[in-house]
């Protein structure tokens, strides 16, 4: 997405409109990542909290199946990683 948005700027073809037409589809991951991130770091949350907060929030997201989906895949990876030291 990046290039293409590179692409377009330089052909003098992203215009403010554009740019929030291409971005706007990502906000609502970006924003649940962030979440995330905020809750983690404010809490000092390592290990299995951070799985845990994970989970609690691609639930909290039953609604939205992308953002559920992206959360998801984070807990998955991360669990594996942890599994791994655990291991």
């Amino acid at each position: 997405m990046v290039a293409q948005l590179e692409h377009q700027f330089r052909l003098g073809r992203l215009s403010i409109q554009g740019l929030w037409f291409y971005c706007q589809p990502m906000l609502g991951s970006m924003q649940a990542v962030s979440a995330v991130i905020h809750k983690a770091s404010a809490n000092n949350f390592t290990g299995s909290a951070v799985l845990n907060l994970l989970q609690s929030q691609a639930k909290a997201m039953a609604g939205d199946n992308t953002v559920r989906s992206l959360l998801e895949k984070m807990t998955q990876c991360a669990s594996n990683a942890y599994l791994g030291i655990l291991e």
